[in-house]
């Protein structure tokens, strides 16, 4: 018992010096000797170490990198981090392995207080987890299943038959929304040397579409680099005005709000407004925009009030697209900005104008129109399914279609 009481007391002294020791070497030397002076718990305290320090410590490490190369454009030390990461792991070997030695009841028995605190603790940590586990398992075996990543995506893209094909684009596709943002970062800081390598293919399809005087509808799902496209563009001496999500109807605000302050960083045209999905008068300026001969950005995959089949199922997507075509006679020019391997190389493609019937009936037409558009975005989809960022939502659109067809049902009967 005595031995343990003096353990702890150095474990704590250790922890404290461990702390204020900046030199690598010295970290690293410490380490391997707590392995040998541990070397019955070195096994255990090490597994116990590589499954909860060091995953913590490499991402936010690895958080504070991108911040500090990418946001603030300084070189990280990283003889620093180096220390940092050394320093975590040295302490949380230190601790397992002590913990693992000492009996702590026994070392604490000359103190009765902090005995039944520590039985206390302990107690009721171990109680709290019983009580998650059993609560989530009641509550999990009384709900009904909600589809998860993989059966959305085997039910739109039944062509891919290899399991493990599928759960390596559900894992890309969950880091989706991070590189929308950090591309962003990324092509502000290396925009030259990003332009030099970038592919791009069909720019004649939109210098036909603008001589035709009656405006250009660019069209695209939230795939790839959608949100660098508008800016690229710009620089490109191609842009055009997006229409975004309103921030006050989105459960993201401060988000919306920042990438779109972002890319004006990028590349700004004051020629070029932005249309606040929702907003005042926004239908009619957008209407008097195309009719100009300018162009507006838009899209169809987000939640809306029109019922559309997309990907073999009903779904609640926006037919805004649709509408302002037939309004106008804008064109409908589909264009992708997709990643590849190298980080600094995208591809831009430009296709040609969306083709389809009007027979002069406008409820027929504006379902020609829509059912062209969905066949070009599952077509874009397909392409690159690990880079839309729409599969998050998609089940919730599908969701929301059955409530709307059900209430037209209603109202039908």
């Amino acid at each position: 018992m005595k031995r343990d009481r003096i353990l702890l007391a150095a474990w704590f002294v250790a922890c404290f010096v461990f702390s204020a020791i900046t030199h690598v070497w010295w970290l690293m030397g410490l380490l391997l000797g707590m392995g040998g002076l541990f070397w019955r718990q070195a096994a255990r305290a090490a597994r116990r170490t590589l499954l909860s320090a060091v995953p913590v410590t490499l991402f936010i490490i690895g958080v504070s990198w991108a911040w500090t190369s990418l946001v603030l454009q300084q070189r990280p030390d990283g003889y620093a981090y180096a220390a940092l990461g050394l320093r975590t792991i040295l302490i949380a070997f230190t601790s397992f392995a002590v913990l693992a030695r000492v009996d702590l009841l026994a070392a604490l028995a000359p103190w009765p207080t902090l005995m039944r605190l520590l039985v206390i603790i302990l107690g009721q940590i171990h109680t709290l987890r019983l009580l998650v586990a059993e609560s989530w398992l009641g509550l999990r075996s009384r709900m009904p299943r909600k589809p998860g990543a993989l059966d959305t995506l085997r039910g739109a893209l039944p062509e891919i038959e290899d399991q493990r094909e599928l759960e390596r684009l559900a894992a890309r596709i969950c880091s989706s929304p991070i590189m929308a943002t950090l591309e962003l970062i990324i092509f502000h800081k290396y925009r030259d040397e990003m332009l030099q390598r970038m592919e791009i293919e069909g720019m004649e399809h939109l210098d036909r579409a603008d001589e035709r005087g009656k405006g250009v509808i660019i069209f695209a799902p939230h795939i790839g680099g959608f949100a660098l496209a508008q800016p690229l563009l710009v620089i490109l001496g191609k842009g055009y005005a997006p229409v975004i999500l309103n921030p006050a109807a989105s459960p993201v605000p401060r988000y919306i709000l920042s990438v779109a302050l972002y890319t004006q960083r990028i590349a700004y045209d004051r020629n070029l407004p932005v249309f606040w999905a929702g907003g005042k008068d926004v239908v009619p300026r957008m209407r008097r925009h195309l009719e100009e001969g300018k162009r507006i950005g838009m899209t169809i995959d987000v939640e809306g009030g029109s019922v559309l089949e997309f990907f073999g199922q009903p779904t609640s997507m926006t037919s805004g697209i649709g509408h302002f075509a037939l309004d106008t006679g804008a064109a409908i020019i589909p264009v992708t900005l997709l990643r590849t391997e190298d980080p600094l190389k995208y591809r831009l493609t430009i296709c040609e104008p969306l083709a389809y019937e009007l027979t002069g009936d406008r409820k027929q037409d504006l379902k020609n129109i829509m059912d062209a558009v969905v066949a070009c975005s599952e077509d874009m989809i397909r392409r690159a399914p690990e880079q839309w960022m729409g599969w998050f939502g998609l089940p919730e659109w599908r969701k929301r279609a059955q409530e709307i067809l059900a209430k037209k049902a209603e109202k039908g009967s």
